[in-house]
């Protein structure tokens, strides 16, 4: 595919931008060591902070407190729509959580534990305690996509069922899931991880992914590269990855940004129009305005 980017803009409306949702002309922003969303224009020059819970700080959150909210998808349920941020999961008890936020009512926000499901998909998938990294979120059709980083794998369950379990306290039995797994290359020894992901349609999505000097779910290392790549959804079961492409600039220098998340603005054929999230590990974050061409 062939990849441009049309505009960067930085911007100081969130710390360390992870989870990236979009509707209504509206982006919404997750940070992961952000105890609040961002709501943002499009181009981002007007933005609304919203706390997930009272008393929540504007603060970054230090490291071995923070959420993790790796992840973000604005879902419906009984009419309403709701975004649903995801920790990482890469750290209990703090990563484990799930906030869902009625976009409509912004002061009503739920926190729940999703460490009874995370320790089903480390058990399921034959994980270590620090090797479930979730940093993508996607639907596809009628279901919930979540997207592992490092052991690159998908979770596959039924959106509805989630919602049902997620939303109501007194649902103790987890969703059936399934575990797809995705191979990416391996580049110096360093594997490249999934870092986001957004749906084209019920069987293709876009993905982040990038390629960073280390093996540790929890401390980042040197960022060598990000990439874009096709996905193509064949059953609850099996993926196929159909390209990979590492990002560059104008002039052909690889991107050192670490793209954290993706979505579509506009899709015309084989024309997308996107915008991606990067996280500057400075309290500021970066907006990629992009254009993907799917025929190149």
């Amino acid at each position: 595919m062939k990849i441009e980017i049309k505009k960067i803009i930085v911007t100081t409306a969130i710390s360390s931008a992870s989870g990236l949702a979009f509707a209504e002309n509206k982006i919404w922003i997750a940070g992961d060591d952000a105890a609040y969303v961002v709501k943002s224009a499009l181009d981002g020059t007007e933005f609304d902070r919203i706390k997930l819970y009272e008393n929540a700080s504007e603060q970054r959150l230090p490291k071995p407190v923070k959420h993790d909210l790796e992840s973000c998808v604005l879902g419906e349920v009984e009419g309403k729509q709701y975004l649903f941020l995801f920790g990482s999961g890469s750290l209990s008890q703090y990563r484990d959580s799930l906030f869902i936020l009625n976009i409509k009512n912004t002061k009503l926000c739920l926190k729940r534990s999703m460490a009874h499901l995370y320790n089903s998909i480390r058990k399921k998938a034959s994980l270590k305690e620090n090797e479930l990294n979730l940093e993508g979120a996607a639907f596809a059709g009628d279901k919930l996509l979540l997207f592992n980083r490092g052991k690159n794998f998908i979770v596959s369950m039924s959106w509805k069922k989630f919602a049902l379990y997620a939303m109501n306290e007194l649902v103790n039995d987890i969703p059936a899931f399934t575990i797809i797994n995705i191979e990416l290359p391996v580049v110096n020894g360093y594997q490249i991880g999934f870092s986001g992901a957004c749906a084209l349609n019920e069987n293709e999505l876009l993905f982040t992914a990038t390629l960073e000097e280390t093996s540790d779910a929890i401390n980042d290392g040197p960022v060598k590269g990000s990439y874009i790549g096709l996905l193509n959804l064949k059953s609850n079961t099996a993926a196929h990855v159909v390209s990979l492409t590492q990002i560059k600039s104008a002039n052909g220098n690889i991107l050192t940004d670490k793209l954290e998340a993706i979505e579509t603005i506009k899709i015309t054929g084989k024309n997308i129009s996107a915008i991606a999230v990067a996280d500057n590990d400075d309290g500021e974050s970066k907006l990629f305005y992009l254009t993907i061409n799917l025929s190149e």
